[in-house]
């Protein structure tokens, strides 16, 4: 009896081991994704007010009637 109870722990232990490990390593993946996403949307961010700021003001220009 107290070697199936022995048993069991260190099996139930082994489980929690590896979701824990799992749990830290997919954290580390979705930080890093993340940072990368944050990455993209900067540079996105950035290229369309550069767009705005390079866009060519329309001058008034002058009207000649003849």
């Amino acid at each position: 009896m107290q070697e199936t109870a022995l048993t069991t722990a260190l099996n139930t232990s082994y489980f929690a081991e590896s979701v824990a490990t799992f749990a830290i390593v997919m954290g580390f993946g979705l930080l890093l994704s993340g940072v990368g996403f944050l990455v993209l949307t900067l540079r996105v961010l950035r290229r369309f007010g550069d767009e705005r700021e390079r866009a060519p003001t329309p001058r008034p220009g002058v009207a000649l009637s003849s």
